[in-house]
C-alpha cells in the first residue's frame, strides 16, 4: 500500500502535466461564452475570464467549511471574489457580505447573480484591498492565485501569484487593517503551490499560517489555513 502511494504521488504531476493541455482547451471552449451555474439552489452568472466555480473544486471546499459557522450578521469579506459564489451563499445566510474582485467582468457577473438571488452584497471592484474601507471583519476568505508567473489579462491573474509572489507580499502587508484578534481569515492552498514560500512570506510580514481543515479532492490535497498574527 504504501508503495502504492509513493507511486501515485510521484506520477500525479507529470499525469497533470499531460492531462493540462487538453483541459486548458476544454476550459478556455467553455468560458468563452457566459453560462449560468446552478449550486445548492444558488443561481451564479460566469463571463468570459471569470473563475468558475464547478470546474475547479477549491471554492466549494472553501465554501463547505465556511457553512459550518453561524454566519448570521457577520461581517464577511470574500476577496478576489470571482464568480462570488462563496458570497452568495453567505448573504443567503444572513452575512452582511463584501465581495471584491480586480476584474471588471467578475463584478459585473456578482450583479447578475446577487439580483437573480435577490440578495444583498457591496461590490466593489479592487485590487486586493484597495478599493476597499479600512474596517474590521468577521470572517476574511481568500481563494488565492498561487502559481509564480506573471499574469497577462484578468483570466490569467485567477491562477499566477507573480513571478515573485508579488499577490502575497501585497496581501500580507495590507490585510492587518482588516481584521482583530476575533477575526477569522481563511485561506484555501493546493498542496500544488510553494506552501513553504508563501508561509515565509507571511512570517516576514508577521503573520503565521495554521492548518484548520484538509481534504482530497482528485487526487489533489487541499489545505485549509487561517492566518492570525504572529
Amino acid at each position: 500500500m504504501m508503495a502504492q502511494h509513493y507511486l501515485k504521488n510521484k506520477f500525479r504531476p507529470f499525469i497533470k502535466r499531460i492531462l493540462q493541455p487538453v483541459l486548458s482547451r476544454f476550459q478556455n471552449w467553455y468560458l468563452s461564452k457566459p453560462r449560468w451555474y446552478n449550486y445548492q439552489g444558488v443561481q451564479v452568472r460566469i463571463l468570459p475570464s471569470v473563475f468558475h466555480p464547478g470546474y475547479l473544486l477549491s471554492t466549494k471546499i472553501l465554501l463547505k467549511y465556511l457553512l459550518d459557522f453561524d454566519l448570521g450578521h457577520k461581517k464577511v469579506l470574500e476577496l478576489g471574489a470571482g464568480s462570488g459564489m462563496i458570497s452568495l451563499f453567505a448573504a443567503r445566510n444572513g452575512s452582511v457580505v463584501t465581495a471584491s474582485d480586480i476584474n471588471p467582468l467578475a463584478i459585473k457577473s456578482m450583479q447578475t447573480s446577487f439580483e437573480k438571488n435577490k440578495l444583498n452584497g457591496n461590490l466593489l471592484l479592487s485590487d486586493l484591498f484597495q478599493n476597499i474601507p479600512i474596517q474590521i471583519f468577521d470572517f476574511v476568505l481568500i481563494n488565492p492565485p498561487y502559481y509564480p508567473k506573471a499574469p497577462q489579462n484578468f483570466q490569467e491573474m485567477a491562477f499566477f501569484c507573480g513571478a515573485n509572489f508579488e499577490y502575497f507580499e501585497n496581501l500580507f502587508q495590507q490585510m492587518g487593517d482588516y481584521m482583530n484578534e476575533h477575526s477569522k481569515v481563511l485561506m484555501i492552498l493546493s498542496e500544488d503551490c510553494d506552501i513553504d514560500k508563501i508561509t515565509a512570506i507571511a512570517s516576514i510580514n508577521h503573520f503565521e499560517l495554521n492548518v484548520v481543515h484538509k481534504t482530497k479532492a482528485l487526487g489533489e490535497l487541499n489545505f485549509i489555513f487561517e492566518i492570525r498574527r504572529s
